[in-house]
């Protein structure tokens, strides 16, 4: 596991100049294009929009079951990013968010929709097949660079078009984190829309975080730390 967590890691640097070319893939999404967001807010057939069946846990018992919807008018957006689900045959998966996707937004992601306005990319993510064949030799860096730039742009077009200003969470597990971690390091941290993120839940992947010691970390601070291989809650 250590070799595949370091193999997705490559997904933090940098591409380098003389990369190999990215293994063909289904077409660039538009996110302008409501079909390419397997979550958006105030859309009741995609997995964040249901009432979900919710019982309050009480010292010693549960509570009833009664079904948490969707906030009408939330104060804050979540912006989710799933994990490696894809059973697509290829490198990458295409831009059909199959059965995979939607169970992984339902049991990940769509309670966060009774709290924020849930938006959740589809990309182009690195399928099940690119684990098993990175673990072959073959180099993960092309594959996830796909990935992360299906969701590079979502998050741009999320920022000019939907955004407004708003706080957010971002939200991630496993292949999920990757991309996140990318994102904050390049597009938030250190940036103005930095000062609207409240908080980033990157699970599944290990965070670091730079300490005197340890300067190639990929967030600013004064400690390190490693978030637990857990899912989003």
């Amino acid at each position: 596991m250590k070799s595949l967590a370091a193999a997705f890691a490559l997904a933090l640097l940098p591409a380098p100049l003389a990369a190999q070319d990215a293994p063909a893939a289904p077409v660039e999404p538009d996110y302008a294009d409501a079909s390419s967001w397997l979550c958006l807010p105030v859309r009741a057939d995609d997995p964040c929009g249901q009432p979900l069946p919710t019982a309050d846990l009480n010292p010693g018992s549960y509570g009833p079951v009664t079904q948490a919807a969707p906030a009408a008018d939330p104060p804050l957006d979540c912006f989710y990013i799933y994990p490696t689900v894809s059973r697509d045959p290829g490198m990458n998966s295409d831009m059909n968010a199959g059965q995979e996707e939607q169970r992984a937004a339902a049991a990940q992601f769509a309670r966060f929709a009774s709290l924020c306005r849930p938006f959740a990319p589809i990309h182009r993510q690195a399928t099940l097949a690119s684990i098993a064949a990175a673990m072959q030799g073959v180099d993960p860096a092309p594959i996830l660079r796909i990935a992360y730039g299906d969701v590079l742009a979502a998050w741009n077009y999320y920022l000019g078009h939907y955004n407004r200003g708003r706080p957010f969470v971002l939200v991630g597990h496993s292949q999920g984190s990757v991309h996140a971690i990318r994102l904050i390091q390049e597009e938030i941290e250190g940036k103005p829309v930095a000062a609207r993120m409240v908080s980033a839940i990157i699970s599944g992947f290990d965070v670091e975080v730079r300490s005197a010691a340890t300067s190639a970390a990929p967030f600013g601070g004064r400690r390190s730390a490693r978030a637990p291989a857990r899912p989003a809650a």
